[in-house]
């Protein structure tokens, strides 16, 4: 079960109502794809929080917000099926600041910026096309840091 938004949500986004803080970087040569991006919202493990089902909902739907947003602003379109065209990629998904968190925690306070990215892509998240790397950055500022490129390629 995933975050869904609906399409007042993803016109309120394309219009710029939530512009990522940090700018995001392109790097697209024709046989080679490189975007990253970092948004400023906050990942918690899931599996360890006690909290309301309604404060869980707000939670994702305002990462999905921002996550969409700052994909959009990164590469310039609405949609990113585009980006994929016959290409495996190679998602690497980055939680900077907090506390470390063990692998399985990690995957799952990630669920809903996955959904959102593979969204925008335009698949499902288990797509055989998209590949999922989670990291974390321990420090004082939080934020994600997703990385779409090439499977095999990259800086």
């Amino acid at each position: 079960m995933g975050v869904r938004l609906t399409e007042a949500d993803l016109k309120r986004l394309q219009r710029g109502a939530c512009p990522p803080r940090k700018p995001a970087a392109l790097v697209a040569p024709a046989s080679a794809l490189r975007l990253e991006v970092v948004v400023p919202v906050r990942v918690v493990s899931e599996a360890n929080v006690r909290c309301h089902w309604a404060a869980r909902h707000r939670r994702f739907k305002a990462q999905a917000g921002a996550v969409f947003a700052a994909l959009v602003a990164a590469s310039g379109v609405a949609s990113g099926p585009d980006l994929l065209r016959g290409r495996v990629l190679r998602i690497l998904l980055t939680r900077l600041g907090g506390r470390g968190l063990d692998s399985d925690n990690l995957a799952g306070a990630f669920k809903g910026c996955r959904d959102v990215v593979a969204q925008f892509l335009g698949r499902d998240d288990g797509d055989p096309q998209l590949t999922w790397d989670y990291s974390q950055e321990p420090g004082k500022l939080a934020g994600v840091r997703i990385v779409l490129e090439t499977k095999g390629g990259g800086s």
